[in-house]
């Protein structure tokens, strides 16, 4: 079985969402993300607002569908897509953008309470920004 994906940004704050949208705006991280999921099948909660051309957008809640089900493809959230995911140990790579400084926001996720003993690599980092790789350990 071929594990999803996680993608997401989150401030040093753990923030993740403001209104069904990021809490921040950022070109990089924005590349980054398409350079990723462009032609890829993205998964995402019913409470996030957005729309991706040249993607297959898989709604949970209301597409029907298991996850357990998909072969390949992103976990793009929000916390409770990202939560039932790793909790059916679906995810095996998970990409993290950290935006620098903190941001207003209503949804918060800390991903490090589920990922954070997974390898990792930093991909680039820049004033305003870490992209990191996580990769699970063959043994979780």
């Amino acid at each position: 079985m071929e594990h999803l994906k996680l993608i997401m940004a989150t401030d040093e704050h753990n923030a993740v969402g403001l209104n069904g949208a990021l809490p921040f705006q950022c070109s990089a991280d924005l590349s980054f993300f398409r350079a990723l999921t462009l032609n890829e099948v993205c998964v995402k909660g019913k409470n996030t607002n957005v729309t991706l051309k040249d993607r297959t957008i898989l709604t949970m809640g209301v597409d029907l569908f298991d996850l357990r089900e998909l072969h390949g493809g992103f976990v793009i959230g929000g916390p409770k897509t990202w939560m039932q995911a790793l909790d059916l140990n679906l995810i095996g790579t998970a990409f993290v953008t950290i935006i620098k400084g903190y941001h207003d926001a209503d949804v918060f996720f800390d991903y490090r309470k589920y990922i954070g003993d997974w390898h990792s690599v930093t991909i680039l980092e820049k004033s305003n920004l870490t992209f990191i790789k996580f990769i699970k350990p063959y043994d979780k």
